[in-house]
């Protein structure tokens, strides 16, 4: 395993975890909009990307969301991590929302140098990496870039379905997760069918058929992770 400005790679899963934030260069036209929970929007806009990657098994994830927040960063950091995990270290920018999110989760972690990139270059790699993936996969569904969230969200699933990581071949899904990944693998805007829920099917015609035209936009994933079996 190659050795980085961290020091030599971990070989556990959440034995060593970094992040840094995906922002985007317009909050007007570069996130898509969605009902607020929050009281002091009455809508947001998905505007910033908080971007997670375990160094063992480089599996990661991107965490869109309305606002850069303490609050946003630790329902983050939990959903990466599981209910009852927690990462041995975590390395970030020292920006205020991951140390207030880090100290409060009572995570051990450590700060980059301000100023220096090479300092977090794992970090920034990664998230140089989603960023160039989200636009390609934009590109190629011919989505608009207020879909980068969901865009974000597939490419990262999709690197960690696909990318051949372990000595063995195993995914860096496999090897986050223990255990091998059974769903679909479908591109990002790719045309599928899909059975409509209960609150849909009430708004079909009857003699609508039981499967429904569709866009793939992704998988949901549990806390920790591992794929729900539902997209």
């Amino acid at each position: 395993k190659k050795a980085s400005r961290l020091g030599p790679a971990p070989s556990e899963p959440l034995e060593e975890v970094t992040c840094d934030f995906l922002i985007s260069s317009s909050h007007k036209n570069l996130g898509i909009r969605i009902s607020a929970t929050d009281t002091r929007d009455s809508e947001i806009i998905m505007g910033v990307g908080l971007c997670i990657q375990d160094r063992a098994t480089k599996y990661r994830r991107s965490f869109p969301s309305g606002h850069r927040t303490e609050e946003t960063v630790m329902t983050s950091f939990q959903h990466f991590c599981g209910k009852k995990s927690s990462p041995g270290y975590m390395y970030h920018d020292g920006g205020a929302e991951l140390v207030a999110a880090s100290t409060r989760l009572g995570y051990n972690f450590d700060t980059s140098v301000p100023g220096r990139h090479e300092s977090n270059a794992v970090a920034e790699a990664t998230v140089k990496d989603i960023y160039q993936g989200t636009v390609c996969a934009m590109q190629e569904a011919g989505f608009y870039p207020e879909h980068w969230p969901s865009a974000s969200e597939h490419y990262c699933m999709s690197y960690n379905i696909t990318e051949r990581i372990g000595e063995n071949g195993e995914t860096a899904y496999e090897l986050f997760t223990g255990e091998p990944f059974t769903g679909l693998s479908l591109p990002y805007g790719a045309k599928c069918y899909f059975m409509p829920t209960p609150a849909q099917k009430k708004t079909l015609h009857r003699s609508d058929t039981n499967l429904q035209p569709g866009l793939f936009c992704g998988w949901k994933l549990l806390s920790g992770g591992k794929f729900s079996k539902a997209y």
